[in-house]
């Protein structure tokens, strides 16, 4: 009877639990009990429990999505929506992640080319967009687009890519340009038409899908943009649009910066205007690179 009266008491205060428990060996303690018992043990039992950040490959798809629109087309799109396919995010690093990125119509058919898109969701790093490739086929090799060859092979891996096979070997590209007359010549990509002077002027058409959101780039109404390239430095030519056919899309006064690159063979000329990196133009040396 006496041990009876013991179990009751364990059972119904606090302090008599304490010296039951030393008093007579106990039964291992429940699951439910082990967590408040170990918590109160240790002062600093909270920092093994605490829940680790959430990797940024917890952003939705859409997310990545819009973040990839965001980054190649900077101010929205000429008419129609942008949309990114086949969205991969990499499993050794989550802030890469790769699709392909075009503009469709309101009829929701691709009213570009679908072109393939890297980029680093942390530093904003944007490789491509390319319809060519990330390596480009060259005679010596592979030729990386900007960028491409600084990726880690362990990231490609990831992302179903691999490193060109002479990256090394054909990063230098063409002379930096010392002056405006370098650029000058007739540059083609799609259906746009770039001509520069030696004196640094640009006249660009491009197919208006703003004016046509249900045409395609092949039947859209023609738009065009005039713009002075005023200063080189390092290489990349700086100017201002002074004239633009629809100022929905180009505005006056927006900066324009290109600068020349190697092509597989010859040069390529990479524009952007107002901050919008457009896709890279060829001329007689790189014709067939650009889609034109």
């Amino acid at each position: 009877m006496r041990r009876s009266v013991s179990i009751v008491g364990c059972l119904g205060v606090g302090a008599i639990l304490v010296a039951c428990q030393a008093a007579t060996p106990a039964p291992a303690p429940s699951a439910t009990a082990t967590p408040a018992s170990s918590a109160s043990a240790s002062p600093a039992s909270d920092e093994p429990t605490r829940t680790p950040p959430p990797r940024q490959s917890s952003l939705s798809n859409v997310a990545i999505q819009n973040a990839i629109c965001a980054e190649v087309y900077h101010g929205g799109v000429q008419g129609g929506q942008c949309r990114a396919t086949n969205v991969k995010v990499s499993a050794s690093n989550a802030a890469w992640v790769y699709a392909r990125v075009g503009v469709y119509n309101a009829q929701g058919q691709l009213a570009s080319d679908s072109d393939l898109v890297m980029l680093n969701l942390t530093t904003h790093e944007v490789i491509g967009p390319t319809n060519v490739g990330f390596c480009r086929a060259g005679p010596g090799g592979d030729n990386p687009i900007a960028g491409y060859g600084s990726v880690p092979a362990v990231v490609l891996a990831s992302l179903g890519l691999s490193p060109c096979t002479s990256s090394t070997a054909t990063t230098s590209g063409p002379p930096a340009a010392t002056s405006v007359a370098a650029f000058a010549a007739t540059w083609r990509a799609h259906e746009m038409i770039l001509v520069i002077t030696s004196t640094g002027a640009g006249h660009l058409r491009y197919p208006d899908l703003t004016a046509c959101p249900s045409c395609s780039e092949g039947t859209a109404p023609a738009g065009s943009i005039d713009f002075m390239l005023t200063s080189v430095t390092n290489g990349v030519a700086a100017g201002r649009v002074t004239a633009s056919s629809d100022l929905r899309n180009w505005a006056l006064g927006l900066p324009v910066q290109v600068v020349l690159a190697a092509g597989s063979p010859g040069q390529l000329l990479n524009v952007k205007i107002g901050g919008k990196q457009l896709v890279a133009f060829c001329n007689g040396t790189s014709a067939g690179q650009c889609g034109a």
